[in-house]
């Protein structure tokens, strides 16, 4: 799909051989340590990536920051005027 986009020498520096030794390792018998890992791979780069959730808010919190926001622009425009 990018080889009608891209110059030769980006699409040749993405091509799967330079991905190939990372999938290769890891459904190698000897690789004892990478079981439930995220990889990323493109270009001949590869690196171990992680999900991380924040914290968060609940739909109580989500509302009062909200609130808070609309309260604050209001006051905030009350003083421009």
């Amino acid at each position: 799909m990018t080889a009608t986009m891209w110059p030769e020498e980006r699409v040749q520096a993405f091509k799967p051989d330079f991905v190939a030794p990372l999938v290769g390792y890891l459904t190698s018998e000897t690789n004892e340590e990478t079981s439930g890992q995220l990889y990323e791979a493109s270009g001949g780069w590869c690196a171990a990536i992680r999900w991380q959730r924040s914290y968060g808010l609940s739909v109580r919190h989500l509302f009062i920051l909200v609130s808070k926001q609309n309260s604050c622009q209001l006051h905030c425009n009350r003083k421009q005027s």
